[in-house]
């Protein structure tokens, strides 16, 4: 999938590995259109499967990882993401705000907590932040 640059914008870096997971088709692929309309992403994967989730990120490997923390399954693999890739910023997402989720997502290594009605920027913003320096290589 090739990334194309907001209009006028120019990115120098190299473009930032993400892997989204997501258990609705629908908002999955928002998130895709999304990020692959930003400049400076590269969405290297998207699945609704949590129980291949680690598995498609050792072979994809991404710096960024998305993914959905309500559907069964979601912080458990946040938790299995974190030991399998532990150079990855996993970034969770979710519909509405629980302090209790969030406190377990980030004491199991979230780099960030989220809501999916973020705007694209500050969504892109986030990413960036959180995105390690050093690119791992695919497997």
């Amino acid at each position: 999938m090739a990334l194309l640059l907001s209009p006028g914008a120019t990115y120098t870096g190299n473009m930032i590995r993400v892997l989204i997971i997501e258990g609705h088709p629908l908002v999955r692929k928002a998130l895709e259109e999304r990020l692959h309309d930003a400049g400076g992403l590269n969405v290297v994967g998207s699945s609704g499967q949590y129980a291949h989730a680690v598995r498609q990120a050792e072979v994809l490997r991404p710096q960024v990882i998305l993914i959905e923390s309500k559907a069964p399954g979601g912080l458990e693999t946040l938790k299995s993401l974190r030991e399998a890739l532990p150079a990855a910023a996993v970034i969770v997402l979710t519909s509405y705000s629980n302090g209790q989720e969030e406190e377990e997502a980030l004491r199991l290594g979230a780099a960030a907590y989220l809501l999916k009605t973020l705007n694209t920027q500050a969504l892109v913003e986030r990413i960036l932040a959180c995105a390690p320096t050093a690119t791992p290589t695919p497997a």
